[in-house]
């Protein structure tokens, strides 16, 4: 019992110490999981930059036009709308 009211303090800071470690290995890890999730969506986004770019040149200017209003307003009215096979 003496031995533990000497050393009592001692390994209190100790175990303070583990629990810091541990927390700055984890919270470490977890910082390189996010910053690998970033550059996942920013390459994500730059792909459907360029699928976007692909799509609008293959069916020309009035297609895309109307393509993307109708994305919006969400009527697929118009010269390209779904039934229209051309766009």
């Amino acid at each position: 019992m003496r031995f533990l009211a000497n050393r009592g303090p001692a390994l209190a800071v100790a175990l303070l110490v583990v629990a810091l470690v541990a927390d700055a290995v984890l919270s470490l890890h977890n910082i390189r999981e996010v910053a690998t999730s970033v550059q996942w969506v920013s390459h994500s986004n730059e792909v459907l930059a360029r699928l976007e770019a692909v799509l609008s040149t293959l069916k020309g200017p009035s297609c895309v036009a109307v393509s993307i209003s109708s994305r919006s307003s969400r009527t697929g009215a118009g010269p390209c709308s779904r039934r229209d096979r051309r766009c």
